[in-house]
């Protein structure tokens, strides 16, 4: 080619084809048509003008396209428009539950096949592809359920399809392929300007129902700027994946692995027996499963030795078989590395990151910008080792993620601060949604954790609570029996025993002493199963034992005194702290335990009235015993273990913590105190208001009966008699002898007036019968001590027979009492309300029948 010479427009126009035509070839596959050549003679051959070889007379579908300029444009706009016409066609298959929807996908499709076509500027092709990309972005979000588009975007993308709708209909017209050639050819550079319109309409159209979907879906909008905060942080704060295994390695350097429900040190960690606990196990886990369920927390509390941790174990390995378990911890009171909150986060966050890399990634990385992490406050420790790295999940991780946490024996964490925070933290989490975990958490009812479970408590709504020693669907015993009975057949087959080594009687006594807790029947079992030693022997050292008897060496329930002495140390301890206590902890509440198994004493609020102590002492006293005892809704103590009272009167087992003479002790002076305030008071308390004769009527009661209970360890504990006759001697000589006064005159009325007009006899006739035996134990005593105050108790002793049925003295007495007074008591009796003379009638007859202390008459 010559430079300068003018190269003639057609020749450039073939070149520029057969360039793209190199490039992209044509839907037909066919070569691009180079520009018409001159016409040539007709052959003389050929009459009829036939057309030259290798000319094809163009198709009807061919006359869609106006030129072959615009066939090469139809092979580049497939390359351009294919990825969105695929994503058109997809939406538009599935969007029969929103015909709107349909109508806009199909619509653009049919707008793009004739843009195709017609359209050289390349510009058009891309702003029409972005804008119908961005509102693919908007739709894409609800592809697999279109009937959950927002309204809104529903009326956005009405208005729209009706705008494709014109839009297409103008196309179609300009476009007709029904046209004469000659009519599409004249008109050809107005349709390419036509078509320009409409697809400059119709990409304006999308670009506005794009905004307003994206306007009207601003949690998508929220969530992606989330995301690219997240993004330019952690690039801006990049942390080198040698970085990040420094920290995961100081992550586990601040673990505590004894704590982990599979760790060696926990070989042979307790657990239900087979076919044992089946309901509650099946509760538990069902709750685990259900990820749906309201609350996020499951909390089961139960006495000591409920075997709370062995459910906990079981729960655990079956979790770990259904690939839920995500985190366990097991505190343990008697293990520096876990009867504390120091290491419980980073223990978590290390079982965390051994299931998912990315969280392993993420949290090496925080802990190396932040090493002093583990010093800080347990709320930190939880954003920045759990939940934050939590939120850098993908959807598919976030869901793979198994989702149980497991925590046992919350209780044995040694700071009750500690357990308090934990629990905090714990309700700010599963209230405000940020962890995708189900929690299981098991103590006993101590009273950090009772606080937050009981109504009012800010855990009470948040949890689901089991209460396993309460309630009688989880009673054990059933499951208990069963355990001891397999236990030691296999232990009489594996020693070579006979069958009836061990016989049901057997059973019953170990699984009533058991009293439901599975703590008796495990140590029973533990004892009898030792390898040097001899079942039958150890099993018949159980079952003889009674409290007092020498025991053997090996002591048969040394693991369960250490348990019962552990708690009530802690609780004696607990209590004296507290400088405005002023009562004698271990006397007090071993009173308590021995009024629990009266049952004509109403309440333990009654018992402290009774003797005479602050409105509530009976709740600071077992304050801290809830996992050993508890109160019914009677208000009535309640021991969940039978042993438990057994290791109190027992000093072999129970050492400095027995209460068995002490509390009587206690018991004998409180009731004597008493009974001298009542007789200050008002000397004739029986005439009084009824609750306070009730009061009187029961402390008398109380006193003869402990007194008896106290004297039968005489004939073996004779240096404990002299703090109980010394009592008795002061209580003789007090204003003299009114107490013994008081105690006569309720024996006069119930035992000689109340038969004036009543048949029935009362119970006070076992209370002096009880006076008496034990006079017949003090009198000598007292006489060597204080001949004065023998003397009162001796006249008391003296007339108190008198009262017995059939005595001549009682005769006498019903003898002196006329017809008319008679009548008058039982009218008082009979009536429901009585005068104010009656009242002072009755005072003057108890008082001229009532005897005085020979003392008194010197």
């Amino acid at each position: 080619m010559v430079l300068g010479k003018r190269v003639p427009r057609a020749r450039k126009r073939d070149r520029v084809k057969n360039f793209l035509r190199s490039l992209v070839p044509g839907p037909s596959q066919q070569p691009l048509p180079t520009a018409p050549s001159p016409p040539q003679a007709p052959s003389a051959n050929n009459d009829d003008h036939e057309a030259p070889s290798g000319a094809k007379e163009p198709s009807q579908s061919q006359d869609i396209v106006p030129s072959n300029e615009e066939g090469s444009m139809q092979g580049r706009g497939e390359i351009i428009f294919g990825g969105i016409k695929t994503a058109l066609q997809a939406i538009a298959n599935t969007s029969d539950v929103f015909p709107p929807l349909k109508s806009v996908t199909m619509g653009l499709l049919e707008v793009f096949k004739a843009y195709d076509g017609c359209v050289e500027n390349k510009e058009e092709f891309e702003n029409l592809n972005k804008n119908t990309e961005a509102l693919l972005s908007i739709l894409e979000p609800y592809r697999d359920d279109l009937g959950f588009i927002p309204p809104e975007m529903k009326v956005g993308l009405g208005v729209l399809a009706g705008s494709i709708e014109n839009n297409k209909h103008t196309l179609k017209t300009q476009l007709d392929p029904t046209r004469p050639k000659i009519e599409r050819a004249l008109l050809h550079p107005q349709d390419k300007a036509a078509a320009v319109k409409v697809g400059q309409r119709t990409s304006s159209a999308v670009g506005i129902a794009t905004l307003e979907g994206t306007l009207h879906n601003r949690a998508v909008l929220k969530s992606l700027t989330e995301m690219i905060e997240k993004i330019v942080h952690a690039n801006a704060t990049a942390v080198t994946i040698e970085q990040a295994r420094e920290g995961w390695n100081l992550l586990v350097a601040n673990t505590a692995p004894n704590a982990l429900h599979d760790s060696k040190v926990r070989y042979d960690p307790p657990k239900c027996d087979e076919n044992t606990r089946i309901k509650v196990i099946n509760e538990i886990f069902q709750w685990l499963q259900d990820r749906n369920a309201p609350q996020s927390l499951l909390y089961m509390t139960g006495a000591a030795g409920a075997g709370k941790s062995a459910l906990q174990q079981t729960v655990a390995e079956r979790c770990v078989l259904s690939k839920i378990l995500a985190a366990s911890f097991f505190f343990n009171v008697g293990d520096a590395t876990r009867n504390n909150t120091d290491n419980l986060i980073p223990t978590l966050a290390y079982q965390l990151g051994a299931k998912s890399p990315t969280l392993r990634r993420m949290i090496g990385e925080v802990v190396h910008r932040n090493p002093l992490i583990f010093d800080q406050s347990f709320t930190l420790q939880m954003q920045t080792l759990i939940i934050d790295p939590l939120s850098y999940l993908s959807p598919s991780e976030f869901a793979d993620l198994p989702h149980a946490i497991l925590i046992d024996g919350l209780d044995e964490c040694r700071s009750e601060d500690m357990q308090k925070e934990f629990l905090l933290v714990l309700h700010q989490c599963i209230t405000n949604n940020k962890t995708p975990f189900r929690f299981f958490i098991t103590s006993r009812p101590e009273m950090v954790i009772r606080k937050a479970i009981e109504p009012g408590g800010h855990l009470h709504k948040a949890a689901c609570i089991i209460r396993i020693s309460d309630d009688d669907r989880y009673d054990a015993t059933a499951d208990i029996r069963r355990t001891v009975t397999r236990s030691l057949r296999e232990l009489g087959e594996t020693r070579g025993l006979e069958e009836t080594w061990f016989n049901e009687r057997d059973v019953d006594k170990i699984v009533e002493a058991a009293s439901g807790q599975y703590v008796f029947g495990a140590t029973v079992i533990r004892y009898v199963s030792q390898p040097r030693g001899d079942p039958i022997k150890a099993l018949r050292a159980v079952l003889e034992w009674a409290p007092g008897v020498t025991q053997s060496r090996t002591r048969p329930f040394a693991s369960l005194d250490s348990l019962y002495a552990h708690i009530l140390s802690k609780a004696k301890e607990e209590y004296e702290a507290v400088d405005t206590n002023d009562h004698d902890f271990l006397p007090i509440f071993g009173s308590y335990c021995y009024v629990s198994k009266e049952t004509w004493l109403d309440t333990l609020p009654t018992y402290d009235q009774i003797l005479g102590h602050e409105v509530g002492t009976y709740k600071s006293i077992i304050h801290d015993l809830r996992s050993l005892v508890t109160v019914n809704g009677r208000e009535k103590l309640v021991l969940y273990h039978k042993s438990f009272v057994d290791f109190l009167i027992d000093e072999g087992r129970a050492g400095s913590l027995c209460t068995r003479f002490n509390s009587r002790e206690y018991f004998i002076s409180c009731c004597l105190r008493r009974v001298e305030e009542f007789s200050n008071i008002d000397p004739l308390p029986f005439t009084g208001l009824k609750n306070e004769r009730h009061d009187s009527e029961k402390l008398v009661r109380l006193l003869a009966e402990i007194t008896l209970v106290y004297i039968d360890s005489w004939d073996k504990h004779s240096t404990i008699v002299g703090p109980v006759v010394d009592a008795f001697i002061e209580f003789s000589t007090k204003d003299n002898g009114a107490g013994w006064v008081f105690i006569d005159k309720i024996f006069l009325y119930h035992l000689v007036l109340s038969q004036v007009f009543t048949a029935k006899g009362t119970v006070m006739l076992d209370t002096l019968k009880g006076f008496l035996k034990a006079f017949s134990y003090l009198l000598p005593l007292m006489k060597d001590r204080s001949p004065g105050a023998w003397a009162i108790a001796q006249g008391c002793c003296d007339r108190w027979p008198a009262c017995l049925p059939g005595s001549p003295g009682k005769n006498e007495f019903i003898r002196d009492i006329t017809p008319d007074t008679r009548q008058k008591l039982r009218r008082y009796y009979d009536s429901k309300s009585h005068g104010e003379a009656d009242r002072v009638f009755l005072h003057e007859v108890h008082g001229s029948l009532a005897y005085q202390p020979p003392s008194s008459s010197k």
